[in-house]
């Protein structure tokens, strides 16, 4: 194979590399954890934390949300909640009632972000 054509992959040259390796190291994460989040193959795995490029962004989806991170902060460092607005699930987390049982009636509402300053 031509030499020049291969292309070589620094240790965590991308923000998406650095990101996983900072949080395996933080949380104490392993790869086969990380593979198993994302649904995918350990190589896979290890291939994005010295450097490749996903392919697959469902399955950094599904590991941006085993993660309970954003999807692309995950990917590049910035988060889509950069203009000082929270997401919901910034504020609140998810609990099981016991004690809700039987038949609801449940009416959902869009919300929609006001403009500031208007």
């Amino acid at each position: 194979m031509n030499n020049s054509r291969r292309r070589r992959k620094s240790k965590h040259e991308s923000v998406f590399a650095k990101n996983l390796a900072c949080l395996m190291e933080e949380r104490g994460i392993t790869q086969r954890a990380l593979a198993e989040m994302a649904g995918v193959r350990v190589s896979v795995i290890h291939g994005w934390v010295t450097g490749a490029s996903p392919s697959d962004y469902g399955a950094v989806l599904k590991l941006a949300k085993g993660l309970n991170l954003d999807f692309q902060f995950l990917l590049t460092g910035e988060s889509v909640l950069n203009t000082g607005a929270l997401a919901l699930s910034d504020l609140f987390h998810v609990e099981t009632d016991p004690n809700l049982s039987g038949i609801y009636q449940i009416e959902a509402k869009k919300l929609v972000q006001r403009a500031l300053g208007v």
